[in-house]
């Protein structure tokens, strides 16, 4: 079982996403708690996986799932008939990522939490009509929002709200002082996810403005500098061998980028129809290497010299 279950209408059956990683497959199954039998319903083959919980309707007909393709940052909710198992697509929503999925009690539409990148930094809630199809953002700050839920007798909406407030801490792995290296007092300049790029720097992903920037800050302490700016977002930052390799969304998709540590020699790493950076960063031989995903096949530049890239040492 690799997801919460979502309880058919009486409370006798539930259904659940079951992964199975060797086949490349996600599972859609409906077990009867009665009977103690389970059926697969559907199956789902990569590049789709599911995303969040499946949601079961209130007229026991549908089961709703997200379903998310990577590198492509869209959400398709698909429906999936409990008798047949056959599939309809009903919303595909582009640059936009969700997380969960309730229905409301008179099946007019479901709630969603995840997140639209054209326009929020952090998971929100969305409404999506049903069944005209109508997605409608609820909230809109800079919180995140999981694990949406719906009311049976009230007309409420229950999600977990998560604030987030992050720095960066610096410590000896020998032992001795532990320090800051960032100062943040609010949620929306957190930072995101980090990674070190050499012995004094240390590179990190943190809002700026409505945009998710690439920022360094060096292990001495200092001011943190942002090395990208403009409305794409970037994020997934690795780092070795004098190159930070990072995820970047744009109007085409999301693409690999690198840059040296100090924010130079920016350039589009990959050039395909869409690629987002996979597994880990590693320097051998005098050659860096960095997997990615592009068009759901797994590439690794491990045969391009070093050369190629600028290195420097900061």
């Amino acid at each position: 079982m690799d997801s919460r279950v979502t309880f058919a209408p009486g409370g006798k059956q539930i259904a659940f996403w079951r992964r199975v990683p060797q086949k490349r497959e996600s599972l859609l199954v409906v077990f009867d708690l009665e009977g103690s039998k389970e059926r697969l319903l559907a199956t789902v083959t990569e590049p789709e996986i599911d995303q969040g919980p499946p949601a079961w309707s209130p007229d026991g007909t549908t089961i709703a799932a997200s379903l998310h393709p990577a590198p492509d940052l869209q959400t398709t909710v698909a429906f999936f008939d409990v008798k047949t198992g056959a599939r309809r697509n009903f919303l595909a929503l582009p640059r936009t990522v969700l997380a969960s999925l309730a229905w409301l009690p008179d099946g007019r539409g479901l709630v969603a939490t995840g997140q639209d990148v054209r326009g929020a930094l952090f998971d929100q809630v969305f409404l999506i009509g049903h069944p005209d199809a109508r997605l409608q953002q609820v909230t809109n700050d800079f919180h995140t929002y999981t694990g949406v839920s719906v009311s049976q007798g009230e007309e409420a909406i229950a999600a977990v709200r998560q604030t987030r407030l992050a720095n960066l801490w610096l410590a000896d792995a020998a032992g001795g002082t532990v320090r800051p290296l960032t100062s943040i007092t609010s949620p929306e300049d957190s930072n995101v996810s980090v990674t070190v790029a050499g012995t004094e720097t240390v590179v990190f992903i943190a809002p700026r403005d409505d945009s998710l920037q690439v920022w360094a800050t060096g292990t001495g302490g200092g001011e943190p500098r942002a090395l990208t700016s403009g409305t794409p977002h970037s994020f997934n930052p690795r780092a070795a061998g004098g190159v930070v390799v990072f995820d970047r969304e744009d109007a085409s998709g999301v693409h690999i980028w690198r840059m040296a540590p100090d924010g130079s020699d920016l350039r589009k790493l990959a050039r395909g129809s869409g690629e987002q950076g996979r597994g880990r960063m590693g320097s051998r031989g005098g050659r860096s290497w960095r997997s990615w995903v592009q068009r759901h096949a797994v590439w690794k530049d491990e045969d391009m010299p070093a050369a190629r890239f600028y290195r420097k040492e900061l």
